[in-house]
């Protein structure tokens, strides 16, 4: 895991983010907000690793099949190293780096 993330932050694939919440489950939302931070989610795979389970974000990206949802615990290589772009939130980060160490 933690060669995945090295080789992800040298490929400038990996952004980590202060936190990604919405106060509305909608999809609009979702690709604006991942448009903001430079990733085109119609056109590359997108992973959004959070600090604990969030709704509104996981019902938000149902209708994208290139973005992915997990919450840090169940966090994978696999996952990890299929996505173009991967979004951790800063807690997320802190407990996977607990978890590694």
């Amino acid at each position: 895991m933690r060669s995945i993330l090295s080789e992800l932050v040298r490929g400038d694939r990996l952004v980590v983010i202060d936190s990604f919440s919405f106060s509305e489950a909608k999809t609009r939302l979702l690709v604006n907000a991942l448009g903001e931070l430079g990733a085109d989610c119609r056109m590359q795979n997108v992973l959004l690793v959070l600090s604990e389970a969030n709704d509104a974000v996981r019902l938000a990206s149902r209708n994208l099949w290139k973005v992915e949802v997990l919450s840090v615990k169940n966090v994978n290589p696999v996952s990890l190293v299929h996505s173009d772009k991967v979004f951790f939130e800063v807690d997320a980060l802190k407990q996977l780096e607990g978890a590694l160490t």
